[in-house]
């Protein structure tokens, strides 16, 4: 188990609602960067691109605490 504290931002991400799943990738967290990716393309498919904001907020919304979840999980505290 690791014993190392990280910092890491809580609440909204600002940094995802503007950048997409790059926030993600450059923190190394390829799961939420690919899962963003997809969901973003998919969308943005359907909704011939009007749709991605949406998607956009709602991961702005949530990525920082799945972020913290997957690193408690991982037994960063």
């Amino acid at each position: 188990m690791n014993t190392a504290e990280k910092l890491v931002p809580t609440g909204f991400s600002w940094t995802t609602l503007f950048f997409g799943p790059f926030p993600a990738l450059f923190r190394g967290d390829l799961k939420w960067a690919a899962i963003q990716f997809i969901v973003h393309i998919l969308v943005g498919l359907v909704t011939m691109g009007f749709g991605v904001i949406v998607t956009a907020i709602i991961f702005a919304a949530i990525y920082n605490g799945r972020y913290e979840q997957d690193l408690r999980a991982a037994g960063w505290s």
